[in-house]
């Protein structure tokens, strides 16, 4: 939808089109609300084909949204090539339904589950994506995208991409050759007018040893063919090796999003990250002394955070941020217990989740933590201008020292907000009454961000200069 925004013209052209079945991929709850309005809309404008949903959210959610949505004929869990092709030929009466695995389907009322189907087990065996408006994308801002590889190793408790994989049998982690992904990337660099290059993998530099030899293959397969680009990667940071990162240096990487996730061990325990507070501080600073921009993702609140971890998180983000120019943290979240993961049932367990809409929220029985999560919400939501503006400077290769010190300005706005709302709770009695709307912070917080985007030159909301 974000190359056709307009969803009635949208629709109008699919029920021209008359297809046997339209699908809809779909990561998060608040795409499966928005993709179900289209869908009822295509049923109401007389679309009789089939209908099917794919992607993380239904496959955590798979026997819900068919009692839920009715419009929707099946679910495709899991990876969707193999299953898709088969179900196309289910719809046109080539096989049966009962034999297209990976597939959740309704039959005269009941919903049948067919037996899961294995994970792909070499990628370079799929066909390369069809990107058909592919042009048009990159015109309007866009940049290329592509993965490398499959899935993660590691099993954080909150993840849903994790959850996702662990529901069919097979590898967690595979990849593609390094030939084969630079292959890809090339004839993509050919067709586009950005270098800009986002490895969309979950885990880009993967397990061990052969998750490292493969990150470092890529990156010289890059330079060998001459490629320019500038790649960002998403890594943990128990797989970052010196080595490894200035061979992707070399390569054009510019950016690294790390989820550290906190400052505190007992979250990162419940979390399952298998990292601590020291090891995610020692990736942050081998990416700092190598001079690679770092995005730091920071869940800083669970239902059990109380004051004295709350403070910890800041000083942990102070102490890594606090002077850096090249690490920034882009978020300090409220953990999100998305159905399907092991932290959601545990939330659960404990009645620390409710129902919001069609997910979960966590619970917070301590009004102070409530009341620094609702700053905290706030500092970021305006920060958010400075944040687009530094990664649009991170990219360009004129405006490095910009960057730098735009990052320098924007952690010190931030920190010295978050310590503002530190002392704040730390003087509020545990049974005192606590308003989360009119707080005086919230204008010191808006004024703050509103005075570092003058120092940053932002006129726009969106962050542009």
């Amino acid at each position: 939808m974000s190359l056709h925004p307009d969803e009635s013209r949208a629709v109008s052209d699919i029920i021209s089109m008359q297809p046997m079945a339209v699908g809809f991929s779909i990561l998060y709850s608040y795409m499966m609300a928005d993709s179900y309005r289209m869908i009822e809309k295509l049923r109401e404008n007389g679309f009789i084909g089939h209908i099917t949903v794919g992607g993380t959210y239904p496959t955590l959610n798979t026997e819900e949204i068919l009692h839920r949505f009715p419009a929707i004929d099946s679910v495709v869990r899991v990876e969707g090539e193999l299953t898709t092709y088969e179900l196309l030929r289910a719809v046109n009466n080539e096989i049966k339904m009962d034999d297209v695995n990976g597939l959740t389907f309704r039959q005269n009322d009941q919903i049948v589950n067919n037996p899961p189907r294995p994970l792909v087990v070499n990628l370079d065996d799929l066909p390369f994506p069809i990107r058909d408006d592919f042009e048009t994308y990159v015109s309007l801002g866009g940049i290329i995208q592509i993965h490398t590889s499959r899935g993660c190793h590691a099993n954080c408790s909150f993840c849903s991409t994790a959850a996702f994989y662990r529901k069919a049998p097979g590898r967690k982690w595979r990849m593609h050759s390094p030939n084969n992904a630079i292959d890809e990337l090339e004839a993509l660099l050919a067709r586009s007018a950005t270098n800009e290059v986002w490895f969309t993998d979950d885990n880009f530099i993967g397990p061990g040893k052969v998750g490292d030899d493969r990150a470092n293959q890529i990156a010289q397969e890059i330079v060998r063919r001459g490629l320019k680009a500038k790649l960002i990667i998403q890594s943990r940071g128990d797989n970052l090796q010196r080595t490894t990162i200035r061979n992707l240096k070399q390569a054009g990487l510019r950016k690294v999003y790390i989820g550290i996730e906190s400052g505190v061990n007992r979250s990162l325990d419940m979390f399952n990250k298998r990292m601590n507070r020291e090891q995610n501080a020692n990736a942050l600073k081998l990416l700092e002394e190598e001079e690679i921009f770092v995005e730091i993702g920071f869940i800083g609140f669970d239902p059990f955070t109380n004051r004295e971890e709350f403070a910890k998180n800041v000083e942990f983000l102070s102490s890594l941020c606090g002077k850096s120019e090249y690490i920034h943290p882009f978020a300090f979240d409220m953990l999100l217990p998305y159905r399907g993961t092991p932290i959601c049932e545990l939330m659960l367990k404990h009645c620390k989740a409710v129902e919001h809409g069609l997910d979960y929220q966590s619970v917070i029985s301590d009004p102070r933590i409530e009341l620094a999560w609702h700053l905290t919400d706030a500092l970021l939501a305006d920060l958010g201008p400075a944040t687009e503006c530094i990664k649009s400077l991170i990219i360009d290769d004129n405006s490095r020292e910009e960057a730098k010190c735009s990052i320098r300005l924007k952690n010190a706005t931030m920190m010295g907000c978050l310590a503002q709302i530190r002392d704040a709770i730390f003087r509020l009695a545990e049974d005192e009454v606590v308003s989360t709307e009119n707080h005086p912070l919230f204008g010191f917080i808006h004024a703050s961000a509103e005075a570092l985007k003058v120092n940053l030159g932002i006129t726009q909301g969106d962050g542009k200069p």
